[in-house]
């Protein structure tokens, strides 16, 4: 039997690929986390993320490789969800609180006003 190396590259880029949608997918649940620390909600994220990224990886194993699982498999996504949360996911977690206080802010001018003590009245 010959080794493609072309195609085991193909896959490993595949999983680096998903690895990153992942770690996009963490900080989305993670984003009440970032505001205000609430171990509920962590928990309950923690464990949505955990069985979407194991289902995920076996359908994805599956599909790419008919279900014999590699080490490099594994490897790139780890590698994919490292690579997000070292970078997009230090950025988007500065614009989460940024966002989360003009909101405060707005919402706060807003139940002040005139038209604030009509609607929330």
């Amino acid at each position: 039997m010959k080794i493609s190396y072309i195609l085991q590259f193909k896959d490993f880029s595949i999983m680096i690929g998903i690895g990153v949608i992942l770690g996009v997918l963490y900080g989305v649940l993670n984003i009440g986390n970032t505001i205000k620390e609430n171990i509920v909600t962590r928990i309950i994220c923690d464990i949505i993320f955990v069985t979407t990224s194991l289902f995920s990886f076996i359908f994805l194993v599956e599909k790419i490789n008919f279900g014999t699982i590699r080490v490099y498999l594994l490897a790139g996504y780890l590698i994919g969800f490292a690579l997000e949360r070292i970078t997009l996911g230090k950025i988007f977690a500065k614009g989460y609180k940024k966002v989360y206080n003009q909101i405060v802010i707005i919402l706060k001018k807003l139940y002040n006003s005139k038209l604030g003590k009509i609607i929330f009245k």
